[in-house]
């Protein structure tokens, strides 16, 4: 379970700056796009559009692991 954790944080970590920022705010934090976009000084799409990178670059790690997980309770 931590190797699958720590998978996912680095897939954080290798984000975009700017990427990683909005996803911490989003997900981590529950702001509202129109509060990111103010605090960081960019448009509510440009919000948007960053959140859409980060889970989509998530959503091939996260992918993966229910894939072996669900491989490993199956083939038992």
């Amino acid at each position: 379970a931590a190797e699958k954790l720590v998978r996912i944080h680095a897939e954080i970590k290798n984000l975009p700056p700017r990427c990683r920022k909005v996803f911490q705010m989003a997900f981590l934090e529950n702001l509202k796009n129109e509060d990111i976009a103010r605090l960081l000084g960019v448009s509510s799409f440009t919000v948007k559009y960053q959140k859409s990178y980060a889970l989509k670059a998530l959503r091939m790690v996260l992918i993966s692991i229910l894939t072996g997980l669900l491989t490993f309770c199956f083939s038992n």
